[in-house]
């Protein structure tokens, strides 16, 4: 056997291990959350300049000290609008983490399953949440047995001052953090919305903003993140290299052989 062609196995059959165990522990390794950021507030533009679609019907926005305030109660209860996108995939089996920096300025509501303030998070599979904020309240729009009826809440004082909410998801439900403190506020199952249609059916639909003539609301947004999970990079730094070494080695042993 030529010599040359069999030290070249060994070392292909050296880097096959090495990739099996670096597959091993990149598969007990957790995943690593990759923030991106969705809008900046520090920046002093609009969430339309930041990817965001703006609609206002009797309804406005400003910009204040590194917010966006946005505002439906100068009309009454007929003010809706508010910012949306959905370019982000928000895969639920891997799960991932929406972060708001929000102060709810005002609020009011004449039906107990509206809320002048709703934040809407919609999976790539269109299961997700609708949060409404109330002044003491914070809680979840209900999907059966009937749409958008009042479902768990929590008590919070929303006016008093900015809260950071931090919203995960995961295929078993959500969980909405308050300030980071490690015990959720509240939590339940995910929601289906798409009965209604447009737009929740609609996949990675992201909203917040007042879309219901029922209530109305006043808040001021700093900051909106999202976290997914994503392999840890060291991993892959060292997979790829292992990935192509593979390639490359075979690709000789192959001209070998012919």
């Amino acid at each position: 056997m030529d010599i040359r062609y069999y030290s070249l196995r060994q070392s292909q059959v050296s880097l096959l291990w090495r990739l099996i165990i670096l597959l091993y522990i990149a598969s007990i390794l957790p995943l690593q959350a990759q923030c991106q950021v969705l809008y900046n507030g520090s920046l002093n533009t609009f969430p339309a300049s930041q990817g965001w679609t703006s609609v206002s019907f009797a309804s406005s926005s400003s910009l204040s000290s590194g917010s966006v305030i946005f505002d439906s109660t100068f009309s009454g209860n007929n003010g809706l609008g508010g910012f949306s996108r959905n370019d982000h995939i928000l895969n639920i089996n891997d799960g991932y983490t929406l972060t708001l920096e929000m102060q709810i300025l005002s609020e009011s509501h004449f039906s107990t399953d509206r809320a002048g303030i709703s934040f809407i998070a919609l999976s790539s599979d269109l299961r997700g949440v609708e949060l409404g904020f109330w002044a003491d309240e914070v809680w979840a729009q209900n999907d059966t047995p009937t749409l958008f009826k009042h479902g768990e809440g929590a008590v919070i004082n929303t006016i008093s001052k900015q809260h950071m909410y931090t919203i995960q998801f995961s295929s078993s439900g959500y969980h909405v953090f308050a300030d980071g403190n490690a015990i959720p506020i509240l939590n339940g199952a995910l929601r289906n919305y798409s009965a209604f249609g447009t737009p929740y059916n609609i996949p990675n639909f992201l909203f917040i903003g007042d879309n219901t003539r029922s209530a109305q609301g006043r808040f001021a947004l700093s900051s909106l993140t999202l976290s997914a999970s994503a392999p840890e990079p060291s991993v892959l730094g060292l997979l790829i290299p292992a990935l192509g070494m593979i390639g490359i080695s075979g690709f000789l042993s192959g001209r070998r052989r012919f």
